[in-house]
């Protein structure tokens, strides 16, 4: 069964929300998943990584992430630069048994500039027998999604299906009968209940906020502004 859209929104989530040591903890755990047992392998910082933060034993490739935390280091000019000398190191390391290298990045655009698509470019041409691959928000899901139940699972929470079409169909028909002459107060306690519900979910505090911000921005617009008190019930 393919990834539900509850875990690519938990995926998207972490992805955007995590960033240096805590973002490469987290992307050890993807590879592990999407590599048999043993073949992936973290690399510890003894003197430095080598340019490698990640490898694939069978296939000789070698992952470097990306994520810093501040716009500023994810420049066109920075980007390229990191690209450059990580290869550069992660080619040296292994003695020029270096097969494939993937570049992944978190910049929120999911795009390289064009200083940084120069470099892979160069990369390329100066190391024809290697295959170099630049992976994303967008790019990096599209191989996580078509995982097995179990390890998207385990990653991502499951996938709460049946708990969670009855709790949006609820939420739809609630959307539904909203007009203007509709009970604030009424509105307030469902809104409530429903946040309720979900928040008590597996992964329930992700899926609450999605429905808080959805509730504020579907149903309340101008009561919110009208009665302040509805704050409580609009996830922010």
């Amino acid at each position: 069964m393919p990834a539900s859209e509850i875990q690519r929104l938990v995926y998207r989530d972490k992805f955007r929300s995590l960033h240096k040591e805590a973002f490469q903890a987290w992307f050890d755990q993807l590879l592990i998943a999407l590599h048999p047992a043993g073949d992936f392998q973290a690399i510890r910082e003894t003197t430095g990584d080598g340019g490698m933060d990640g490898y694939v034993i069978s296939e000789q490739h070698v992952y470097q992430a990306y994520a810093p935390a501040g716009k500023a280091e994810l420049s066109d000019s920075k980007t390229a630069a990191k690209i450059r000398t990580d290869f550069a190191k992660a080619h040296s390391t292994l003695g020029g048994q270096l097969r494939a290298w993937t570049f992944v990045h978190n910049h929120p655009e999911g795009k390289l500039g064009k200083k940084s698509a120069a470099t892979v470019a160069h990369l390329k041409a100066e190391h024809p027998d290697v295959e170099v691959f630049v992976l994303d928000i967008n790019s990096l899901w599209e191989k996580l999604a078509i995982l097995s139940d179990a390890p998207l699972t385990k990653l991502f929470g499951p996938s709460g299906a049946v708990e969670l079409e009855a709790t949006l169909r609820s939420l739809l028909t609630f959307l539904d009968s909203i007009n203007d002459d509709s009970d604030v107060l009424k509105l307030e306690e469902k809104a409530k209940e429903l946040r309720d519900f979900v928040a008590s979910l597996e992964m329930g505090k992700f899926y609450s906020k999605r429905i808080g911000k959805l509730v504020s921005v579907h149903i309340f617009g101008s009561s919110l502004r009208a009665n302040p008190k509805l704050e409580c019930c609009s996830g922010n």
